[in-house]
């Protein structure tokens, strides 16, 4: 054993530093939104109802992760350290099993700068620390690459490893539908190299397989049939292969050119040593390149499947594919140490591997809400979050001795007006309003800011934010929103607008209202402005507001954009955004007016030189009373 340790003392030393990565930062995180959602279906205390509603209509995962869960989470607990070794230690043995398969198909230094690189790099560190079913996905991929081979190549002990083959191959079905259809996908095309001698094995363990996954057909069946897929995801891009790979080299620049250029490097200053065997040089790019070919086809042909994590399975692959190469170059012990140095430093720091920016953080956000309600009283706070389950932040909350109550936990697309409406009449002094996982419009947050001020430090975290907002007089405002103006439209200053010619002085009030009573002309003003003129367009939004009044008139506030003077498209159909402030322009008093606001980020897809063009369109032939039209530009302090 002593011996043994000396032989391979390099995948030791990096067995450790792996380790040391991974179980150090499971204590550090909070869970993320699929571990709590996972958790959550802990709850049912049957085998079958864990299946039927934690599993079938609860998940869209095979029942093996969420099964072994219920029975280790019965074991230690729901801690986040203690839930998560055995994903984390499926992570390690999976830098293990990269390092044989390199050892065994090109040699030590192989073997030695996969393994490096699967330690490192802050794709698979992260990864390995989810209580979700990518470590271990991962782990009995690359443990059926390993008995593929040997069924395929090797002489000895054939039927021990056809059954673990059939094993893996089993295991890995109950683990991740894209881990399913990856290992198949190497099954089938480890085909090319079947012969005579080793076709009775290998066929069998594919019948092992079969049969061993039998018994979660019916699940399996439920889970691919049911209507719509993932079609959340959306289809992949053309370049979504360079996106992956860029996200998996740590999305940096450095990495990704120091990789390169020792890549470059090994090819002319290189040792004597051998070149990659063909065959396995030809398994990597199958199963690398292959598998998001099949993937991306899936995508565009059946459901959306596509995302970063499920190509975790495939990518020790492309690791190996660089190994190969960087192992004949000369130095090796000089240039690996290099590579782990650099990597390990851009997982650290660059990614800010403790920090807490890489996934919707719960704990931090229930934390803060705790502290808000046990200062000020849960009676006196409304509560405003958009988030997939309320039960998620409740997890940490319950941790604290307390509980969150949640007057709205869904913030819907386009339900700010009755938002508004709803905080009109409330009496509670404070609101705090935040988002976690789901997608959560500034339009919504403008919203709120009409009937009550920021008051507190933010906690803003990635795809995650809660804010503590007050109508309070006793309370300054924490954070002055920065704003410029870009326009605005009175009857009086009313230069670079357009569509004036139905709009008509309304001289009772003075000069200062504008009737819009035109049958024909239900657009304008409008106002023109280019994309690149914006100031600091990515960090604020812009935010419209209209007063005016009206009885029985139909209003909306339109954006829409063009480009060379063709409206812009978006997918398939004109960009265009809307909202309607009918309901808000409706005076309680013939001479009150009323505002009404609309905020919107610009989508990415405009380019500089295109024409925003912003306005309104009376949207039936009733009067409304205009006083005031302003666009100004915000900064962003929500998400």
């Amino acid at each position: 054993m002593i011996n043994l340790l000396k032989q391979h003392k390099g995948i030791v030393l990096l067995l450790i530093v792996a380790a040391t990565l991974r179980f150090s930062i499971s204590e550090v995180h909070g869970y993320s939104n699929d571990e709590l959602s996972a958790i959550n279906r802990l709850r049912f205390d049957n085998f079958s109802e864990l299946i039927d509603k934690g599993v079938m209509q609860g998940d869209m995962h095979p029942a093996g992760v969420q099964v072994f869960l219920k029975g280790w989470s019965s074991l230690v607990g729901t801690s986040e350290f203690a839930l998560r070794i055995p994903f984390v230690v499926c992570g390690l043995l999976s830098v293990l099993l990269v390092y044989i398969l390199g050892l065994r198909w090109h040699g030590k230094n192989a073997g030695l700068f996969a393994a490096g690189l699967m330690a490192v790099l802050y794709f698979p560190v992260l990864q390995s620390e989810f209580a979700r079913p990518y470590a271990p996905g991962l782990f009995f991929t690359l443990l059926s690459a390993l008995f593929i081979e040997k069924v395929l190549f090797c002489a000895c002990n054939k039927w021990r490893d056809t059954v673990l083959l059939g094993i893996a191959f089993a295991a890995g079905t109950y683990t991740h539908y894209f881990c399913t259809v990856t290992i198949a996908w190497m099954y089938l095309t480890g085909l090319i190299f079947i012969n005579r001698n080793n076709f009775k094995y290998y066929f069998i363990a594919g019948v092992l397989a079969f049969v061993l996954h039998l018994p979660h057909i019916g699940i399996t069946l439920f889970h691919t049939s049911r209507e719509g897929g993932l079609q959340w995801l959306g289809a992949p891009e053309a370049d979504w292969l360079f996106q992956f790979l860029f996200y998996a080299f740590n999305e940096s620049w450095w990495v990704v050119g120091m990789v390169s250029l020792l890549v470059f490097l090994a090819f002319i200053f290189r040792s004597g040593e051998a070149n990659p065997s063909k065959r396995f040089f030809v398994l990597c790019v199958l199963w690398f390149f292959g598998i998001y070919l099949v993937g991306h086809l899936l995508s565009v042909t059946l459901t959306p499947v596509l995302k970063f994590p499920i190509l975790l399975f495939a990518f020790p692959f492309f690791l190996l594919l660089i190994a190969m190469v960087l192992s004949r170059v000369r130095w090796p012990k000089i240039v690996l140490s290099l590579c782990l140095g650099v990597i390990g430093f851009s997982t650290v720091r660059e990614k800010d591997l403790y920090g807490n920016m890489h996934f919707e953080n719960f704990r931090e956000i229930a934390e803060k809400m705790v502290e808000w309600k046990q200062k000020y009283g849960d009676e006196n706070i409304y509560t405003i979050f958009n988030v997939n389950n309320p039960d998620y932040l409740n997890f940490y909350a319950n941790r604290l001795g307390d509980t969150l109550t949640f007057d709205r936990d869904t913030i819907g697309w386009g339900e700010s007006t009755d938002i508004l409406f709803e905080l009109r009449e409330r009496e509670e002094q404070y609101c705090v309003v935040g988002y976690s996982g789901r997608v959560t419009t500034v339009d919504f947050f403008e919203t709120v800011q009409e009937e009550y001020s920021l008051v507190a430090p933010p906690l803003k975290m990635n795809n995650s934010g809660v804010f503590l907002m007050a109508r309070n007089p006793n309370h300054i405002p924490y954070q002055y929103q920065e704003r410029a103006s870009i326009s605005f439209y009175t009857y009086l200053h009313s230069e670079e607008w357009t569509n004036e010619d139905h709009i008509e002085l309304d001289s009772a009030v003075g000069g200062l209202e504008m009737v819009l009573n035109d049958s024909v002309q239900m657009f304008g003003p409008s106002y023109s402005l280019r994309v690149g003129d914006i100031i600091r367009r990515d960090e604020g939004y812009l935010n419209i507001l209209v007063s005016g009044r009206c009885d029985s008139c139909e209003v909306t506030i339109t954006i829409s954009a063009r480009r060379n003077g063709e409206l812009v498209q978006e997918d398939t159909a004109n960009f265009w955004r809307g909202k309607d402030i009918d309901r808000q322009m409706q005076a309680d008093a013939p001479d009150r007016f009323r505002n009404a606001q609309f905020s919107f980020e610009l989508p990415s897809f405009l380019e500089e030189n295109d024409t925003l063009e912003i306005g309104l369109w009376r949207r039936n032939n009733k009067i409304f009373y205009l006083s005031y039209i302003g666009i100004s530009w915000a900064e962003n302090i929500w998400n």
